[in-house]
């Protein structure tokens, strides 16, 4: 028995083939790269008691802006400092206050009022939680080096945990 593709003249048979490529919707599919997370990134995600955010009200989840400052070695969970609107006194010893790196509305587009930046109590995040949320950009070299300092600086975080998350 002859097929179709043999009945038809060479240009013919490279014009069905065509047609049959572009008919084919996943031989054309091009998977969506995977952002590479990196050190500084800062994602806007819904943060739970998971992450080691305690929602108001009642509510099951907030909207945080998390800071990436490290990762396991096989880059399961990523080592987070959050902003935060304000420093909240109910938890905060009166001398780890010097823990939370102040931030001017507007000194990043995603900021809109004054915040403060948390180094005293990390968040962790897996990377398909911050994949999830929304790229907001990159915190500048100057303050990820002044949150890493006072990161480092916290007592409450022992060298074995800062090796942890790749924190030197």
């Amino acid at each position: 028995m002859t097929t179709l593709g043999e009945m038809l003249s060479k240009d013919n048979a490279k014009k069905l083939q065509n047609i049959k490529s572009a008919l084919n919707p996943k031989r054309h599919f091009k998977p969506k790269p995977q952002r590479v997370i990196q050190q500084g990134d800062v994602f806007k995600i819904k943060a739970t008691k998971e992450n080691g955010i305690t929602p108001k009200n009642g509510e099951l989840c907030r909207w945080k802006h998390f800071i990436v400052i490290g990762k396991l070695a096989d880059g399961t969970l990523h080592c987070c400092a959050a902003f935060d609107s304000d420093k909240n006194k109910e938890y905060i010893e009166p001398r780890f206050e010097e823990f939370f790196l102040p931030v001017k509305a507007g000194q990043y587009p995603f900021i809109i009022h004054d915040s403060y930046i948390d180094c005293l109590r990390l968040k962790q995040a897996a990377p398909s939680k911050l994949l999830k949320g929304k790229y907001e950009g990159k915190l500048r070299q100057e303050d990820l080096a002044e949150v890493l300092k006072l990161v480092k600086m916290n007592t409450r975080h022992t060298l074995a945990y800062l090796t942890l998350w790749g924190i030197k």
